[in-house]
Formats: structure tokens, C-alpha cells, sequence
């Protein structure tokens, strides 16, 4: 039992120190605010309702909403203080999803509720302007968004959800401070 119990905490002392890794909070912790330029977004889907511009626009429009962290969204690298870019790797829209939780309360819930689900997979690399060093990277950093039929019952609406959730995630792993265990 002992045994169990020294590689359990071993195994989230690794886990947590490789997420500390990617974590860029202390690099930026002094500022007032983030200067972010988005340089480029690709994808790597073929899908109709994977659309770039619109990745593009909800990418900044979580920025601009974020509050612990103040980020500003700036339309030129020489203005930056930070580099994204960003590659859409994968994309799956569900209109009527299976639950995600077995058991008999959790079909019964989500019989009562139909839900659709969007899953997101996106590559994230930030770079230094200055130097065009990689700061971080974040490879195939996925999401599931699940919502009722009625709120995400097209691909367009479902990917909206989907992205905004996978930003969300994503600035909240980069940028905030994680605290240790």
C-alpha cells in the first residue's frame, strides 16, 4: 500500500511539473497587460464549419473578455509582446452525443436532456517577437463542449462553443498562475 501510495504522488508530482513547463506566468506576471498578436491560423480539417476568420475572431474576443490577466489584442508582431499561432487539427460535431458518464442516473439525465457535443483539437505555439524563439507549445490541446440540442444544434453554432471553450482552456493553462500540489 505504501508503495501505491509513494508512486501515486510521484506520478502528479511529474504530471504537475510538466504542465508548470508549458506555463508561461511567471514570464509575464509584471505586466499590466499581454499584448497578443495572432500571425496565423490553419487547419488541417476538411469541414464546413471549421471556419478560420471565425477561430480568428472569437480567439481575440476571449482575449479581450479575459479579467485576471489583461490581454490586448494587437494587429502587428513588432507591437507584441507575445506570437500566436495557432493549427485546427481536429474537429468533431455530434448533434446527439452519448453521455460521456455511465451509469444509470447519468443515462436517465442525459436521456431527459439530449446534448450535442463538439470536440476541438488545436496546435497552440507562442513565440517570442523579438527573438522568434518558441516560448511554449501546446500540440493537440482538445476540448469538449457539450451543450442541450436546442443551444448547439448546427456544426456553426456547435464550433463557436467549441472554440470559445478551447481558448478559454488554453489561456488558463499558459497564462494563469497553476498552483502546486
Amino acid at each position: 500500500m505504501k508503495k501505491i501510495l509513494i508512486f501515486f504522488l510521484a506520478f502528479c508530482f511529474a504530471a504537475i511539473s510538466y504542465a508548470d513547463r508549458r506555463n508561461v506566468y511567471e514570464m509575464f506576471k509584471e505586466k499590466p497587460h499581454i499584448k497578443v498578436y495572432l500571425k496565423k491560423v490553419d487547419s488541417d480539417v476538411d469541414d464546413p464549419y471549421v471556419k478560420i476568420n471565425e477561430f480568428k475572431r472569437i480567439f481575440e474576443d476571449v482575449h479581450r473578455k479575459r479579467i485576471k490577466i489583461k490581454f490586448v489584442p494587437v494587429d502587428s508582431a513588432d507591437k507584441a509582446d507575445v506570437v500566436a499561432t495557432v493549427k485546427i487539427k481536429d474537429y468533431i460535431f455530434r448533434k446527439k452525443a452519448m453521455p460521456s458518464i455511465f451509469g444509470a442516473a447519468a443515462v436517465a439525465a442525459d436521456t431527459l436532456a439530449m446534448k450535442s457535443s463538439a470536440k476541438l483539437s488545436v496546435d497552440y505555439t507562442l513565440t517570442d517577437p523579438k527573438t522568434g524563439k518558441i516560448i511554449t507549445e501546446f500540440k493537440n490541446f482538445t476540448t469538449n463542449a457539450r451543450r442541450p440540442v436546442k443551444s448547439m444544434e448546427d456544426g456553426n453554432k456547435a464550433f463557436e462553443f467549441a472554440a470559445e471553450k478551447n481558448i478559454n482552456r488554453f489561456i488558463y493553462k499558459a497564462f494563469h498562475e497553476q498552483k502546486q500540489g
